[in-house]
């Protein structure tokens, strides 16, 4: 999948590759990224750091400590940052007012979702959104994007 309006940042690469990509062959690409990464998951045990191994994994998997259990994961978030504290929180208002200005927005979800409510989204904002675009794909799982490429690509350059 590319993205056809995007220049990948620093190589001015334009329509960049942005999907996961494992399955095609070892001339499909023509770079990557990866940033922090975790290559593929049998490299965990070699390239996480002991703190995560030995202290956030078992901790964040109790079963027997639901107080270290949650208290672990707000560990981990703020160790994503060097400065958590400086991270600002969520503010909307730019994102909402280009809504309103006829940015458009392409909301796709799928109705076998079980970690969002699609039509719960659409409710919360349809009033913020001047120029709106809602697909709901018949038993579209939360990776919809993923499990159905042809369809989800088809929507989105249906815009």
């Amino acid at each position: 999948m590319t993205c056809e309006d995007t220049v990948a940042v620093g190589s001015q690469r334009e329509k960049p590759t942005i999907a996961q990509s494992s399955h095609y062959g070892p001339d499909a690409l023509s770079g990557i990224i990866w940033t922090a990464a975790l290559p593929y998951l049998a490299a965990s045990p070699i390239v996480i750091t002991p703190w995560i191994q030995n202290t956030v994994l078992p901790a964040i998997s109790s079963v027997d400590n639901a107080t270290l259990a949650l208290a672990i994961r707000q560990e981990f978030t703020n160790s994503l940052f060097n400065h958590p504290e400086k991270v600002p929180t969520e503010d909307t208002t730019n994102l909402f007012e280009a809504g309103k200005k006829g940015v458009p927005l392409l909301l796709i979800n799928g109705d076998a979702d079980r970690l969002i409510k699609g039509e719960e989204t659409h409710a919360i904002i349809k009033g913020k959104w001047k120029d709106l675009t809602v697909y709901t794909a018949k038993n579209g799982s939360h990776v919809f994007f993923y499990e159905e490429k042809e369809e989800y690509v088809g929507r989105v350059f249906k815009v």
